[in-house]
Order: C-alpha cells, then sequence, then structure tokens
C-alpha cells in the first residue's frame, strides 16, 4: 500500500551503522542536507525523471 507522507532521514553510518539516530533535523547537518539534496535534483534532470519537480519541490522544503 502506497501511503503519501513525508519521511526524511538522514545517518551518519561511520558512528550510527545500525541508523538509530535520524539527523535529518540536526542543525548541524544542514550543509549534507542542502548537498544530497542537489545531487538528487541534478541526478533527476540528467535522467529526465517525469517527477523533477516533485523532487525539487521535495528538496527545498525544510
Amino acid at each position: 500500500m502506497y501511503a503519501p507522507m513525508r519521511y526524511e532521514a538522514l545517518f551518519d553510518h561511520e558512528t550510527d551503522p545500525i541508523e538509530m539516530n535520524n539527523r535529518y533535523g540536526d542543525p548541524r547537518c544542514a550543509d549534507v542536507r542542502e548537498r544530497m539534496g542537489g545531487e538528487l535534483i541534478r541526478m533527476a534532470q540528467e535522467t529526465n525523471d517525469p517527477l523533477i519537480e516533485t523532487v525539487r519541490t521535495a528538496c527545498s522544503s525544510p
């Protein structure tokens, strides 16, 4: 079943290999979130992803 909902996750696999601490909301990780969002948008553009606008919206939301 598909349930459209927001779920953001960002884990540090070096210090948290079993993903117990979601760092997405950590202000110290803002640069990582921004960089990864930019990379996702770039990849969606390069592959002509039909959902590019959805990707852009998701990556620009706080």
